[in-house]
């Protein structure tokens, strides 16, 4: 009988800490933010001119991160493994360094299609984002430029579909970033809300 207690004491302690809080694993991730619209072509790393591409985003919730996801294709040959990183914002553009647990998490080249299609990338780390505090996802690579081996994104160059980041690139040579007004990428960010 005592070690049926104890037993139904602990299963009930793990119901009531299960979920998301600041020091809880997310088990069940939800969708937090998403802007799917659009399936042109924004090219990444072909030039100087296009060395990092970053989506800035601004959640409405604060929420522990657990994945985001890119729509992705690769053209020619490119080598190396792409660098997935959370900052936060520093004036329109992204911070040096991402925060603590943000990255930067590597997908080897060899792993994407020459078929676009969705690429998820885990944040095992779960870090915190904030409400309404502005972030970046910033995408590197661990290769130089390459104007015949370099990745496509989807998203939308038509108009700014998403109202609560902007798309921005990272000049090489000019060592600047340049925000664009009238481009998204294809995104979807997953996690779990804080308690």
């Amino acid at each position: 009988m005592r070690y049926w207690k104890m037993g139904w004491t602990l299963g009930l302690a793990a119901i009531l800490l299960s979920g998301c809080g600041p020091k809880d694993e997310c088990d069940d991730p939800t969708r937090i933010i998403s802007q799917l619209s659009g399936d042109d072509e924004i090219i990444f790393h072909d030039a100087d001119s296009n060395f990092e591409i970053a989506q800035g985003f601004t959640p409405d919730k604060t929420f522990n991160l657990t994945s985001i996801s890119v729509f992705i294709k690769k053209v020619g040959d490119p080598q190396g493994s792409l660098r997935f990183s959370i900052r936060r914002d520093n004036g329109g553009e992204p911070e040096d360094s991402p925060i603590s647990g943000g990255g930067p998490q590597s997908v080897d080249a060899d792993s994407i299609s020459n078929v676009s299609g969705e690429l998820k990338i885990e944040f095992p780390n779960e870090p915190e984002l904030n409400d309404g505090t502005v972030y970046h996802l910033v995408i590197s690579s661990t290769e130089p430029v390459n104007s015949a081996n370099y990745f496509v994104l989807e998203g939308n160059p038509g108009s700014d579909v998403y109202a609560n980041g902007k798309l921005s690139r990272f000049d090489d040579a000019d060592d600047e970033w340049t925000a664009s007004t009238n481009e998204d990428l294809k995104f979807i960010i997953e996690g779990c809300e804080v308690n």
